[in-house]
């Protein structure tokens, strides 16, 4: 069945929720003051690398977009990992973003910043795996541009899908700008395409209970997700449980 403008208006309410708009000043400016280099395998030598099972079918999804990864879990969204660079962006992260919103940052499951080139384009998906059921999506654009699609298709559509369906299916556009905050379901169908200059957003997935563990990651720590009944990620770090409890104002 092929998705309509009808199916998307009747569904939007599950689809994506505005949430307010944010202050992203401070965080535009030392993004453009890191520049693209930061996003890249070199520029990220001083923080931690993270081979994921997914890491072939996130190329083809998402191709010429590179990711800045500060938390990252295993597949339950149970194990959580701070990656290195997460001790330097955490002070303005929770001022301008995660305190404002009443995030804990002990039920943060991922935290990245994903900077797409012009051009670009995160292809039709929805996003699988069990951290996907127990996580709300905040989706909040940093840098972007009027060329920017933001796009949901309908909630009959789940999964990948091949590119004759992708040909015919209708889409709608949520307008964003600097600073707007919206709650997405991921389990759902969306795209995103840059049509214009570089566009970097901010993604948070939390939880609404505390993560099983927290594994601090070292400076050029090499993480691998293996997957199994646990899906636990494989790395030379010392775990930190008694981060998981974390309160605001502790990190």
């Amino acid at each position: 069945m092929v998705a309509t403008i009808s199916d998307i208006d009747s569904h939007l309410d599950r689809a994506v929720l505005s949430l307010c708009r944010l202050d992203v000043s401070a965080i535009e400016r030392r993004l453009h003051d890191m520049g693209d280099n930061a996003f890249s395998d070199e520029g990220q030598r001083t923080n931690a690398n993270l081979t994921s099972i997914a890491s072939n079918l996130n190329a083809k999804m998402k191709p010429y977009v590179n990711e800045m990864k500060l938390i990252s879990s295993n597949r339950s969204g149970r194990e959580v990992y701070h990656f290195p660079w997460l001790d330097e962006w955490i002070p303005l992260l929770k001022s301008a973003v995660i305190d404002p919103l009443q995030i804990n940052i002990g039920n943060i499951v991922r935290l990245q910043f994903a900077n797409m080139t012009a051009g670009s384009a995160i292809l039709p998906h929805s996003d699988k795996g069990p951290w996907v059921s127990r996580t709300h999506r905040i989706y909040i654009p940093i840098i972007t541009h009027p060329n920017t699609l933001f796009m949901m298709i309908s909630a009959t559509r789940h999964g990948n899908m091949n590119p004759e369906i992708i040909k015919n299916m209708k889409m709608i556009r949520i307008k964003s700008g600097p600073g707007d905050v919206f709650e997405l379901n991921n389990a759902m169908t969306f795209a995103v395409a840059n049509r214009g200059g570089d566009q970097v957003h901010l993604i948070i997935d939390w939880a609404e209970e505390p993560a099983a563990s927290i594994t601090k990651l070292k400076t050029g720590d090499e993480c691998e997700e293996h997957s199994g009944e646990i899906n636990s990620l494989y790395c030379d770090s010392d775990k930190v449980s008694n981060l998981a409890g974390t309160k605001q104002g502790e990190l």
